[in-house]
């Protein structure tokens, strides 16, 4: 089961490798992909503004859990040395159950290509499909993985996914690039998501995401992200296009059944210090906007 084992590392893992943009997307993606134009300039909090910067701060969390989410679904974390043996060991379609249900088909060689039906791992259910397209050339590898309609449920949260994740990454040189398009709906909230990751070499890397909801379009640099039992972590600089960017960190977030955010406080600073404190108290309707000790509730 070496198949299954190398998929499964990419669902624990969780995380991206350094690589990517392959050229293959197509030009409606290109198209219709977000790009931020917003002010670059240092933003200042202020009691005017601190509502509607929380609800982007709020934006912004969300889009970083979505991409978790997202890499839990096997190969989404996968290197290209794995893909690339993954590819090599596939000689017929074959068909894996689920620890907890459902089956995962997979096959091709150059182009491989998995299909989900209720596929359950660690109560992770999974449905849709994906394909996967590696090539390697003078110690460089590059994979192409596309997302059809791949539906991710856990812990109460339906998420979708379509769009397309490309990675370039040579392991001599440390040198990498990844280039993620995609859509994903969480819940009903559809949201569009961008992100390059630059690498110069091993652990020198920078990350930008951009990403839109309802029409408005926002940047996240320098974003960390992890969750564990007491909810999600976060911190990251945020640009707003109307206000310029802050800092933001968020700690033990967690989740209602329409998708708003039950329990946890972000907290957003800007160069001059002022700061805002953002607190969920378990409606899933509204939070509570805070600056200068002066207390505001506001609809998520």
């Amino acid at each position: 089961m070496e198949i299954r084992h190398a998929l499964m590392a990419g669902v624990v893992s969780g995380a991206l490798v350094a690589c990517g943009g392959s050229g293959s997307d197509s030009d409606s993606d290109k198209n219709s992909s977000p790009s931020y134009s917003g002010k670059q300039e240092a933003a200042v909090l202020s009691s005017e503004n601190s509502s509607d910067l929380a609800k982007t701060a709020k934006q912004a969390i969300k889009s970083a859990e979505a991409k978790d989410q997202r890499n839990q679904i096997p190969m989404a974390g996968l290197s290209a040395s794995s893909s690339r043996s993954i590819s090599r060991s596939i000689q017929q379609s074959q068909i894996l159950s689920g620890d907890c249900g459902g089956s995962m088909t997979i096959s091709g060689s150059e182009i491989v290509s998995l299909n989900f039906d209720q596929y359950c791992d660690d109560d992770v259910i999974i449905d849709g499909s994906m394909l996967m397209k590696s090539s390697s050339s003078d110690h460089t590898t590059t994979t192409l993985l596309t997302y059809n309609q791949v539906s991710i449920r856990v812990d109460g949260q339906n998420i979708v996914t379509n769009g397309t994740l490309s990675t370039v990454d040579n392991p001599q040189t440390g040198i990498s690039r990844t280039d993620m398009n995609m859509t994903v709906n969480i819940d009903g909230e559809v949201m569009r998501l961008v992100e390059s990751i630059r690498c110069k070499a091993h652990y020198q890397c920078t990350t930008t995401t951009t990403y839109s909801v309802d029409g408005e379009t926002f940047q996240a640099e320098n974003l960390q992200f992890s969750s564990d039992d007491s909810g999600s972590q976060m911190s990251a600089r945020i640009y707003d296009e109307d206000e310029g960017y802050f800092e933001m960190s968020a700690q033990n977030i967690t989740y209602c059944d329409n998708g708003n955010i039950k329990m946890g406080t972000i907290r957003l600073t800007d160069d001059d210090i002022n700061q805002v404190d953002i607190s969920f108290d378990g409606d899933c309707e509204n939070m509570t906007v805070t600056m200068d000790g002066v207390a505001e509730t506001v609809a998520q």
